[in-house]
């Protein structure tokens, strides 16, 4: 697809979760409480042969070159740095440790991103690198840092009920480069028969269809008027089917079975028309 005039550029991945297992999405801004470094401690928690561990310990002694050094720096009490490969919690409560991570984190931030596009560029250098579509307001400002060389637009998806104005300026200010939303979506719950729902659903369920157009009219015309911001894709054209418990999110345009949500559809129409 190199040579493919019609094609913008590409998606390295959907959703990576910077933050970890110990963190969570993110709303409309970074989630209160949230520890910029979990990932860090995902890798901490791999067993011994894991490449990530022996990245991580390597790191360390790297940086310290001395276990003494490392202990002073940590408050621990190692007695070699191959200790660290057989535990999943280290003995550190130190500013040098929180610094240590957030330093690690930013490696793993600035290999994947090298890795990728060093990969697409190889193979087509005609189109753009959109970026891994990050999931919420929850990416460690770290990450982002790191990415800005890397990329062409920054891309994310939100699932929420109004524009995420701040938080998409602050990307765009420490990346340096374009934000562009690729999915957003705003869907009714029981008034639409929608009684279990996706993840993505649940973040953005509103109590009917002409609420839906309101919040959907609200979120272009703010991410239109947003100078940093290239684009707002939505998601979908039709709602997601039924499966074992019933309808599982009212996101489309059209239900499962075809039919046009009118008064919604109608307000996108006019929405679109008025930025247009």
């Amino acid at each position: 697809m190199k040579d493919d005039p019609s094609l913008i550029g590409y998606f390295t991945v959907n959703e990576l979760h910077w933050w970890g297992k110990g963190g969570n999405w993110g709303m409309n801004e970074p989630s209160k409480g949230a520890v910029a470094t979990n990932l860090v401690h995902d890798y901490f928690e791999l067993p011994a042969h894991a490449a990530g561990k022996q990245r991580g310990v390597r790191f360390v002694e790297e940086r310290y070159g001395d276990i003494d050094r490392l202990n002073e720096a940590w408050n621990s009490e190692y007695w070699e740095f191959a200790d660290l490969l057989s535990v999943s919690s280290y003995t550190a409560d130190t500013e040098a440790f929180e610094g240590d991570k957030l330093d690690f984190l930013r490696l793993i931030g600035e290999a994947y991103f090298r890795t990728t596009t060093k990969l697409l560029r190889q193979y087509d250098p005609n189109h753009l690198i959109l970026g891994c579509r990050m999931a919420g307001a929850s990416t460690p400002e770290a990450i982002l840092e790191t990415m800005g060389p890397y990329v062409d637009v920054v891309s994310l998806n939100f699932y929420t009920r109004f524009f995420p104005g701040p938080w998409l300026t602050r990307v765009s200010e420490l990346t340096g480069k374009p934000v562009l939303i690729g999915e957003f979506s705003i869907c009714a719950g029981r008034q639409a028969g929608f009684l279990n729902s996706t993840n993505g659903a649940q973040f953005a369920t509103v109590r009917d269809q002409s609420r839906r157009g309101e919040l959907y009219a609200g979120f272009v015309r703010d991410a239109a008027a947003l100078p940093a911001c290239v684009g707002a894709h939505w998601f979908a054209l039709y709602d997601y089917g039924r499966d074992r418990h019933g309808l599982i999110g009212n996101y489309g345009l059209l239900s499962v079975d075809d039919e046009l949500w009118e008064s919604f559809a109608a307000a996108v129409t006019e929405a679109n028309r008025s930025i247009g």
